[in-house]
């Protein structure tokens, strides 16, 4: 499932896994990750991984959302 912005455009997408739960940004390299959550070398895509029996992270999601489109506005 992709998630856009009327003006940033795509913004992220949810994988839903067997094991887990992908929550990739599309330009999560440019985000500032203080939370730590964020995962990956790639040119461009940074990823959070949910799982099971972990709490969810709400705040610092939260923050990487309003970010992510500020970002791209």
């Amino acid at each position: 499932m992709n998630f856009r912005h009327p003006v940033a455009k795509h913004i992220c997408a949810v994988f839903p896994m067997k094991d887990e739960v992908l929550l990739v940004f599309e330009h999560g390299r440019l985000l500032s990750n203080e939370s730590g959550l964020l995962e990956g070398d790639t040119r461009q895509v940074r990823t959070i991984h949910l799982r099971p029996g972990t709490p969810l992270p709400e705040n610092a999601i939260g923050l990487l959302l309003a970010e992510a489109v500020a970002l791209r506005s």
